[in-house]
């Protein structure tokens, strides 16, 4: 049996995420904003920041969903699609995060090729991530036998 003082902490606890994870969505709204409306900012390298601070509000909405539904009860092994669209979004913002970092430092080794300056090399780079997070969050459907023979 839980007793009263664990369920306020846990309420507490809860809360305390809920606020974090609104206050993540936030922030990266502000950020979102002048990069989408300035035209100043609409560059290839920013495009990738565009694209990460999506796949942060996704994510971020998607465990506010979990926690105040509280769906984390549900989530065990015979569940495989929440799982995997858990993982493919984990993956997501990890892979967005790597996918822009690489094209920084591309940028400065190659900065006179021409086809990481242009505005369809971070379109490639969102479409790679995306292919790359895809894999990674379908593993988890493929049923594996574990049974030692």
């Amino acid at each position: 049996m839980i007793s009263d003082d664990d369920y306020v902490l846990f309420n507490i606890f809860l809360f305390g995420k809920l606020i974090i994870s609104m206050l993540v969505i936030v922030l990266a709204c502000i950020y979102l904003l002048p990069l989408c409306i300035l035209s100043r900012f609409h560059s290839s390298i920013n495009i990738l920041t565009i694209h990460l601070c999506f796949t942060l509000i996704n994510l971020t909405s998607f465990w506010i969903v979990i926690y105040i539904f509280n769906f984390t009860e549900y989530f065990d092994q015979s569940c495989s699609v929440v799982n995997s669209i858990e993982i493919l979004l984990n993956c997501s913002v990890i892979y967005s995060l790597c996918s822009l970092s690489i094209n920084r430092v591309l940028n400065i080794i190659y900065s006179t090729k021409l086809l990481f300056k242009s505005k369809k090399w971070p379109f490639i780079c969102i479409v790679l991530t995306w292919i790359i997070t895809l894999l990674a969050s379908l593993l988890i459907l493929i049923p594996v036998n574990t049974q030692v023979k």
